[in-house]
Formats: C-alpha cells, sequence, structure tokens
C-alpha cells in the first residue's frame, strides 16, 4: 500500500515539475528558451517507418559551464498539433555528438505526459502518443545525465501524425497520467 502512494506521489511530482517548467518557458523568454511553433504536418496514412514525417533539424539543447561545477541546461522546446484520436510519433533520430544521451517528455492540452528516455535506441527518444484531445502538444527535449563536461547538443527531430493503429505507431508510448 505504501509502494503505491509512494509511486503516485511521485509521478504526481514528476508531472508537476514538467508543467512547471513549461509555464516557465512561456514566461521567463529570457532565461529559457520559448517553445517554436512548427508548421502542421497533415495525418498520412503511409505505413512504412516515419514516412511523411517533418524533421526538425539543429534543434539545440543549450548546456552552460557552471561555476559551481553542477551543469545547467536550457532544453529544448517545441509544440506541435494533433487533431485527436489520432497517433503523434516523435523521434529525436541523430544527435550531434553522437551518442549524447536525450529525454523527451511529451504534454497534451489536457496535460497527459507522455516520457521516454532510450526507446529509439542508441541512447535516443520515441514517444508514440494516442492522443485523444485536439490542440498543440509541448515537447521537452533534454540531457538525460547533464554534467559540466557536457556541450551544446544538436539533434534531429522527426515528427509525423498518424491514424490509430497505423503501423508507425504500434506498441504506443504509456502515458505517466
Amino acid at each position: 500500500m505504501n509502494k503505491v502512494i509512494t509511486n503516485t506521489l511521485r509521478q504526481y511530482i514528476h508531472i508537476m515539475s514538467l508543467v512547471l517548467i513549461t509555464v516557465m518557458g512561456f514566461t521567463l523568454l529570457g532565461s529559457v528558451q520559448a517553445a517554436a511553433l512548427f508548421a502542421d504536418t497533415t495525418r498520412s496514412q503511409c505505413t512504412t517507418l516515419n514516412c511523411q514525417a517533418a524533421v526538425i533539424d539543429k534543434a539545440v539543447i543549450i548546456s552552460e559551464q557552471p561555476v559551481s561545477g553542477i551543469a545547467s541546461t536550457m532544453p529544448w522546446t517545441g509544440q506541435f498539433y494533433s487533431s485527436g484520436n489520432e497517433c503523434v510519433r516523435v523521434e529525436v533520430i541523430a544527435t550531434d555528438p553522437s551518442g549524447s544521451d536525450l529525454t523527451m517528455h511529451f504534454v497534451g492540452p489536457d496535460l497527459s505526459v507522455w516520457r521516454d528516455d532510450d526507446s529509439a535506441g542508441n541512447r535516443l527518444p520515441l514517444i508514440k502518443a494516442n492522443t485523444l484531445t485536439p490542440g498543440r502538444y509541448t515537447v521537452v527535449v533534454g540531457l538525460f545525465d547533464p554534467t559540466s563536461a557536457n556541450t551544446n547538443t544538436r539533434f534531429k527531430l522527426s515528427y509525423g501524425r498518424y491514424q490509430s493503429g497505423n503501423p508507425n505507431c504500434n506498441i504506443p508510448s504509456v502515458p505517466l497520467n
């Protein structure tokens, strides 16, 4: 019983922290990158991996070298559209420097939250979210374990919208809430 309460509390704190980071990103534009809106892709009916997906190239997670020895990073944020009742596939497909360990959060307008670390392999995140609510979904990509040795990390992000049941969304990601 205590373990269930602890896990529920941990998930609640994690979700509220992510919401706070997202809100701060929109209000403190001088300190945190603002979320970029991207041209919407149309819902695709193709079935090959990442077919008709948009690719955002040269997105950057900025790392600052702190005086205290503790890394300070600004995650990359963006917003993508979903009409609801569809699958949105968001995948980091490459990093520079290669081998960077990234993590990703996907937050819906109804505050549904998905999180992933390594599902795309090679320490790259992949989220396949069955969305229910139409609107803008916020994507937050950051370093899994920021250290003072990390440098600015560039990455390519693939974003595609597919009908529910499309092979691009086999074994969909499970939301945290």
